[in-house]
């Protein structure tokens, strides 16, 4: 659903739009506007992100799952038996 808004902007902004509209790079003023709004959406969130990491710290319970899959992880050691996950065998042919 999309709502049908009113705002000023300086000439210099719409002069960017009518531009980029003119030059190919977006469909319309709408699209790129909410092109420039979803990407600002996005950086947000990834702010917030970044502050939840500073505060809490990135060690989560998946580290030792992800060290152990990494070559050289901390922690690696080979699976057991029991640790293995069957799959299907390569045949050659």
């Amino acid at each position: 659903m999309s709502t049908p808004i009113t705002l000023r902007l300086h000439d210099e902004l719409v002069a960017f739009l009518d531009r980029n509209v003119a030059e190919g790079r977006a469909a319309s003023r709408a699209s790129l506007v909410t092109s420039a709004l979803e990407r600002e959406m996005r950086r947000q969130v990834a702010e917030r992100d970044a502050e939840i990491l500073r505060e809490v710290g990135a060690e989560d319970d998946l580290d030792d799952l992800v060290a152990w899959t990494v070559p050289g992880g901390r922690h690696r050691q080979s699976p057991s038996a029991s640790d293995r996950v069957c799959s299907p065998r390569a045949t050659s042919g």
